[in-house]
């Protein structure tokens, strides 16, 4: 039986329920910080050492995903 250990980086909650054939297994704990980070680059954070404070400082949100999606000026 497995204990559906976190696979986020430096994370050692065990017992997930949230699951992605791509990503594994990730805790409620990192799953709320990724949503409250409005994080798209998934696989970034999965790396990322948990308590790393690597996203979420200095991050605007609204010119990220205007980088993302850039606005088609009228011709």
């Amino acid at each position: 039986m497995s204990v559906l250990s976190c696979n986020r980086r430096g994370c050692s909650n065990i017992m997930c329920d949230r699951h992605n054939h791509k990503h594994g297994y990730i805790c409620d704990e990192c799953f709320k910080e990724l949503v409250s980070l409005r994080i798209f680059r998934v696989h970034e954070f999965m790396a990322s050492h948990k308590g790393s404070q690597l996203f979420g400082q200095g991050v605007d949100f609204n010119k990220l995903m205007d980088e993302v999606f850039p606005n088609k000026e009228p011709t």
